[in-house]
């Protein structure tokens, strides 16, 4: 459902950042535009994890002005 929502509203401008460390799937439901960081449920992330992801970010940001970016964790208040 997360995928065919995106499409319809962002295709080709999306990328997904999975900030769990418990739990992946497969980025192909994504077009393998998924990033995923390992912060684990209820802690603090490692400042060079966190420098990873914001420079990815600006650098996906920064391709195009219609790109956006869905970022997640396990059960969304952990992290």
């Amino acid at each position: 459902e997360v995928a065919r929502f995106l499409d319809t509203k962002h295709a080709d401008h999306y990328k997904v950042y999975n900030l769990c460390s418990e739990k992946g799937y497969d980025p192909k439901y994504f077009h393998y535009r998924v990033e995923r960081i390992f912060i684990d449920d209820h802690n603090v992330p490692a400042l060079q994890d966190m420098l990873k992801f914001t420079a990815s970010v600006r650098e996906w940001m920064s391709r195009d002005e219609k790109n956006i970016i869905a970022i997640h964790c396990k059960g969304g208040k952990g992290r």
